[in-house]
Formats: C-alpha cells, sequence, structure tokens
C-alpha cells in the first residue's frame, strides 16, 4: 500500500465525460479514453498514465504498476455511496435525541454518584435485580457499569458463550467510582435456562430479600425455607426495589418460548409485589449497523426503535422502560457514547427504585398509624 500526496497543483481528480476515472491534471492515471477493444482475454482501455504531474510519487512510475501496458486481463468497477444513503431508512434524522457527549456523560454521573434512598437509615441502597437468559449480557452489563464508573474497561464478572450460566452464585455488588460508592447495588443471579437454573419460584424468594449475598445456586434442587443462609424475616433493606429483565436485542426473536415464559413470570411476580419493571436491551451494534459503527445513533435508529417497541409490546413494559445499551467486550478502553447508554438506564432504573422504596416507605407509615388508631379505640 502505498499514499501519494498531492503536490498543489490542483486538478487532484480530473472529469470528462469521455474519460474513465481520471486522476491528477496532466494526467497521472487515466484508465479510459474513448473507448476500449478486446483482444483475445485482454481488453486495451487506450488509457494513459504521467506519473508526477499532480502527485508526488516518491519514485514509482507507471512501470511498477502496470507494466507501461493498459492492456487488462481483469477490471474490478466498484461503487461507494454518499454515507448518508446509507442511513435513507435506517436513521430518523427528525428525532429529538440528547448528544451523546462528555458533558451529558459526566452529568449523568454525578446524578448517580450523588443518588440516595429516600430513607438512607432505613435503606442505606436501592437493590437492582439483573434477570435474564444464558449469554443475554447480564454479568457484561455489571462488568460495563463497573467499567464506567471506574474509568476504564473491568472484567470482574465472569463472561463467555457457554450453554449453561457461568453465574452459579447470588451476588450483590457495590459499584464504586473513585472514592465514592453510589447508593446502588446491582443483584446478579444464575441465568435463565429451558430445563434447569432458576425457576420462577425461585424468583420469588429473591424478589422477597430471602436470599443472602453469595447464596450458592443448585440448578437441580429449588431454593425453599430450609435452603443454607435463607433470611427468615427480611426487611425493606434486603427484598429488591427494581427488577431489570436483560434481552438480548440481536437473538430475541430466537429466543426458546420456555426461557420467555420464565421472563414473564418474573415480571408477573414483580407487578404482583408493585416491584417496577426495567428491559436492559442489550448486543444492540448487532441489531443495526449504523450503532456498530457510531453509538451516538442509538437513539434515531429505526432498527432500534422497532426492536424497543417488539419488546414493549411482548412485555407489556412501556417503552420508556426499555433501554436500550452496548456492553464493553472487545474494547480496551472506554467511550464516552457507550457510557451515556449504561448510566441512562441505571438512571432510569434508580428512579423507579427511590418510587417504589418511597411507596413502601408511605405504606408503613400508614399502617403503624393504624395500628396505634386501633390501640386508643381499644383503651
Amino acid at each position: 500500500m502505498v499514499k501519494f500526496a498531492r503536490n498543489g497543483k490542483g486538478n487532484d481528480v480530473f472529469d470528462d465525460a469521455t474519460y474513465g476515472p481520471t486522476f491528477g491534471g496532466g494526467n497521472n492515471l487515466i484508465f479510459f479514453s474513448n473507448s476500449y477493444t478486446k483482444s483475445g482475454a485482454y481488453c486495451n482501455t487506450y488509457g494513459s498514465s504521467n506519473f508526477g504531474n499532480t502527485y508526488n510519487t516518491n519514485g514509482y512510475s507507471a512501470k511498477t504498476f502496470n507494466g507501461n501496458s493498459n492492456a487488462y486481463l481483469d477490471i474490478e468497477v466498484y461503487a461507494r455511496e454518499i454515507q448518508e444513503m446509507n442511513y435513507m431508512g435506517k436513521i430518523n434524522h427528525g428525532a429529538k435525541v440528547t448528544l451523546l457527549t462528555g458533558a451529558v456523560r459526566d452529568s449523568l454521573l454525578d446524578r448517580l454518584l450523588s443518588f440516595s434512598t429516600p430513607s438512607p437509615t432505613k435503606v442505606p441502597a436501592a437493590r437492582l435485580l439483573l434477570v435474564g437468559s444464558v449469554v443475554a449480557g447480564k454479568s457484561s452489563f455489571f462488568n460495563t457499569v463497573s467499567s464506567v464508573f471506574k474509568g476504564e474497561i473491568r472484567s470482574q464478572a465472569a463472561t463467555g458463550t457457554t450453554p449453561h450460566s457461568l453465574t452459579t452464585k447470588y451476588r450483590v455488588y457495590a459499584i464504586r467510582g473513585g472514592h465514592q460508592t453510589p447508593a446502588f447495588r446491582l443483584c446478579d443471579t444464575m441465568g435463565l435456562e429451558e430445563d434447569q437454573g432458576l425457576d420462577v419460584v425461585d424468583m420469588a424468594y429473591l424478589l422477597g430479600g430471602h436470599v443472602p449475598d453469595h447464596f450458592q445456586f443448585n440448578s437441580a434442587v429449588r431454593i425453599t425455607r430450609e435452603s443454607a443462609g435463607f433470611v427468615k424475616d427480611p426487611g425493606l433493606a434486603d427484598v429488591i426495589h427494581c427488577v431489570a429483565l436483560v434481552i438480548d436485542g440481536s437473538t430475541y426473536k430466537v429466543m426458546s418460548s420456555k426461557v420467555k415464559e420464565k421472563l414473564l413470570g418474573v415480571q408477573t411476580l414483580a407487578r404482583d409485589r408493585d416491584i417496577p419493571v426495567h428491559v436492559v436491551l442489550t448486543e444492540v451494534d448487532k441489531v443495526c449497523q449504523d450503532v456498530a459503527e457510531d453509538p451516538s445513533l442509538i437513539f434515531r435508529s429505526r432498527a432500534i426503535e422497532n426492536k424497543v417497541k417488539d419488546i414493549s409490546d411482548a412485555f407489556g413494559i412501556q417503552s420508556n422502560h426499555v433501554q436500550p445499551v452496548k456492553n464493553y467486550e472487545s474494547e480496551t478502553s472506554i467511550d464516552p457514547r457507550v457510557d451515556i447508554l449504561t448510566l441512562n438506564a441505571l438512571r432510569q432504573m434508580t428512579v423507579s427504585a427511590e418510587d417504589y422504596i418511597e411507596d413502601r416507605l408511605d405504606d408503613k407509615e400508614v399502617e403503624t398509624d393504624t395500628k396505634i388508631s386501633k390501640m386508643n379505640i381499644s383503651s
């Protein structure tokens, strides 16, 4: 590969109706002139070359490239579309979106670092439960969150593409950013599988705060009140305050019906307890090639918009609770555009968790007031 720099004499590209692609006035390269004729297996194009006229050829000559011959055996022609044409029908140019800039990233990060629950003494931290199928990206999402807050790529949770879940323990992770630890916790679970792994019955105990940190899952044994470490009387600080269904956007259409039923079952359990449910939509860079090349286009991509709508309809979740993200997987350094997607998802979930905690605190106050009223009436 050789680069020829322009020498400033103009006519870097020369256009004429009777010529093919022509580079340089003079001309450095004319591939076609008027027409071509066939001679055996060769095409004579009546082109010419005058290296050095418009480009600095660093001592190279026509002979270096074609032996001073314009008779070609094969000619390949490529057309490069203007980039804007590639977005036609895929990108919604009229969409109003927040610019994914470093300033936006820093603002979101500061808000999460300063987040606190409505009652820090009763509930020191909001608990966000990640639930998803094997290789949906749960652990990768946690690693991405950790990377965002630490400012460098981290891989604390085990990840990979295996037929069974790499997560075998229930973990309650605190996220540390510098000298600060935000008042929320990410709770990671074993991945959902068709015929083994966690069952909806197990999820009821997880949501209720009965399962302790570092609890060892056994795919062949259900969680019961006799399980090791079972928390018999959990408080508001122990229960789950928001559920995040982690769904791979690139494989959602071929998701196992049994796994989908389990996800719907978890959603039903959460809603029966008034726990807010969000969706973390991973692998969006595989859903839309434009987003893979530029994550800032994620909120303008029609493909992502349609995927969000599909999942919103299928799970009965409002579309602004479906958060598209791009996990750090092959990257070696952080990208503000990727960080913002992660921080935005966390911000939405912590706000919902805050509302849930506030409602539960209000319920307890009403319950206490009712008990006191009954005692006064009885006395």
